[in-house]
Order: structure tokens, then C-alpha cells, then sequence
């Protein structure tokens, strides 16, 4: 069954509200939408009717305000500021962490590598909290000091509420975001490692340079692929979403590191294994890429079974038990 706008509408709900409450209330929710469909002679996903659905949805009212009548009264930033509330923390961040790029670009380019990774994120990471923390306390005084502020916002039109989004397709936006800052890091890492250094005369340091120098060749390709999960992350953040895309990438882009790692593997224990090397240095290597190797293709394939997975019905996608058969 096709998913229908009380089914949007009640995900809209829902996202807005506690975990522990979620599944409870938008059962509720679902169930009394649809009987009011019903007492009025509509069918939810019958095209003539859909006039008659948004005429209701309207009645209850957009989901920011009807999750604050299931107990979100107390939020700190309450539904009638929450939209300018949003721009304002994305402008920020998004001002934010173009000025931290542009400043690591020209660190990188005046004085070379000449600082610490931890230090890089852990100040950007500082700056955008600080910075959301005073937007939200300044918001949060205004809407308690003002409590008469009405800030005017376009006509809520129930058409416009966004697909159903199956949890398998919903973001972990901590996680996303720790990836992307990660892969940011090391770009700037590749990019920035000096591989000319001087090494120590001696048969094994002969054999570490040799490895230095086969390595650098593939420097461009680590660098590529770090790029590539930096703009599959960003997608995703603009998004707001996995889609089909996304995994595809996400596939492609893990594949491509195993091959990678891998060769780069071969290339190191084919240098150093006629080396004065103890067999514990190339078990250790060996069991360390195994692992990597490992991790990266569950990565790529937890994606292909996300991708090969039936569309989940309604029902499904919002986590609840099917309803007098709609």
C-alpha cells in the first residue's frame, strides 16, 4: 500500500518528539487521522479525496505544534521560533566551518604541516559549540521574554510534507558528521606528510625508505578516496538522507579502499620480507590489514543489503502495527 499524506504527516509528528513517546503517540495519532478520514467518507490514499485529507491535516494543525500539545510545552526553544531558530545554527556552522577550512588551507600553505590533527578538529569542534550554545540561549530569552513574539511564517500546506523515511534510511547525523570531519583530517594529513624526510643509513632503514617511496605513488589515490567520502558525507548532510545514491557511493567508494589497502599491503610485506625484520612485524601488518580490510567490505556490504531490501510498507517505515487495514 502506498504511503499517503496522514502517514507524512504522522512522521512529521513524530520525529519532533522523545524516543520513549515516539511510537505511542503517533500510533495514537495515526489511528485518530484515520478515523476522522473515515467518519468524513475518505480514503487517505485515494487521489479525489486528497483535498478533503489536507483540509484535515490543517484542522490538526503543522507537526511542530502538535508535537508540543503531546508535552513538548517545556522545550527550551518552543515551535513558534524553532523555524528561524534552525536557519540561524545552519548559517552559523555553515559560516563556521568554511572559515576553519579556508584558515587550515593557509596554515597548510604558509608553514606546512606544522600542527597537530587533534588540535584542528578539537578547535573547530569548541568554536561550533560555543557558538550554537549562545544562539540557543539568545533564543531561548527571547521566546521567554517575549512571549507575545510572533514571528511570521508562510501558510503550512500539508502537501508539502516530505516522503516517509524508513529508519534504515534515516542519518546518524553524530556519526555522519564525525566521518566527514575525520575525512577532512586526512586529507589535510596525506596532503601534507613529508615523505622526503632523511632516514638513518642502514639495511632496515634502506628497506623503510623503500616502502616510503612505494607508498608515496599511491598517495594521490588515498587522497582521492578520502575526498570522495568527504563529498558522499556532505551529500548525505544536505540531504538529510541515505538514498540510493549515497549507498552506491558509499559501495564503490569502500571497494575501491580494499584494493587500495590491499595492494599497498602486498607492496610492504614483498619489501620488508627478505629484510632483518622479525616474523611478529609482518603477523602484526598482516592481521592489522585483515582487520581493515574486513571492517570496509561489511561497510559496503551492509549497503548493498540496505539496497536490495524491499520498500517497507507504511506501517513499517513508521514503526507501528497495522491499523483497520488501511
Amino acid at each position: 500500500m502506498k504511503e499517503t499524506l496522514i502517514d507524512r504527516y504522522v512522521q512529521a509528528v513524530g520525529r519532533r518528539l522523545p524516543a520513549k513517546t515516539r511510537g505511542d503517540v503517533q500510533l495514537e495519532l495515526r489511528t485518530a487521522l484515520l478515523d476522522a478520514a473515515e467518519t468524513r467518507g475518505l480514503n487517505p490514499a485515494a487521489e479525489h479525496d486528497q483535498p478533503g485529507i489536507i483540509a484535515l491535516l490543517k484542522e490538526y494543525g503543522p507537526p511542530e505544534g502538535m508535537a508540543a500539545s503531546y508535552g513538548s510545552g517545556n522545550a527550551l526553544i518552543h515551535p513558534q521560533v524553532m523555524p528561524a531558530y534552525r536557519r540561524v545554527l545552519t548559517i552559523s556552522g555553515a559560516i563556521i566551518t568554511l572559515i576553519h577550512l579556508v584558515g587550515l588551507m593557509l596554515v597548510i600553505r604558509n608553514t606546512g604541516f606544522d600542527f597537530t590533527v587533534g588540535d584542528v578538529i578539537g578547535n573547530y569542534i569548541k568554536v561550533l559549540l560555543m557558538s550554537f550554545g549562545v544562539i540557543t540561549i539568545v533564543f531561548a530569552v527571547i521566546d521567554r521574554t517575549l512571549p507575545d513574539l510572533q514571528i511570521k511564517e508562510p501558510e503550512w500546506d500539508p502537501a508539502t510534507l516530505p516522503a516517509l523515511l524508513p529508519a534504515a534510511d534515516r542519518l546518524d547525523y553524530a556519526d555522519t558528521i564525525a566521518e566527514l570531519i575525520t575525512q577532512i583530517a586526512m586529507v589535510g594529513v596525506f596532503s601534507s606528510l613529508p615523505w622526503d624526510i632523511t632516514l638513518p643509513s642502514g639495511p632496515s632503514w634502506a628497506l623503510i625508505h623503500d616502502v616510503l617511496t612505494r607508498l608515496t605513488g599511491l598517495l594521490p589515490w588515498f587522497i582521492a578516496l578520502s575526498a570522495v567520502d568527504v563529498l558522499i558525507q556532505a551529500l548525505k548532510l544536505f540531504q538529510g538522507r541515505w538514498t540510493r545514491l549515497t549507498r552506491w557511493a558509499t559501495v564503490l567508494q569502500s571497494l575501491g579502499s580494499v584494493f587500495l589497502l590491499g595492494y599497498a599491503s602486498g607492496v610492504i610485506i614483498r619489501i620488508l620480507q627478505p629484510g632483518p625484520w622479525d616474523d611478529r612485524v609482518f603477523a602484526s601488518i598482516a592481521w592489522t590489514m585483515i582487520v581493515i580490510i574486513v571492517i570496509t567490505l561489511g561497510t559496503a556490504a551492509n549497503q548493498v543489503r540496505r539496497l536490495l531490501v524491499p520498500k517497507p510498507t507504511p506501517e513499517e517505515a513508521l514503526g507501528l502495527p497495522k491499523v483497520g487495514g488501511q
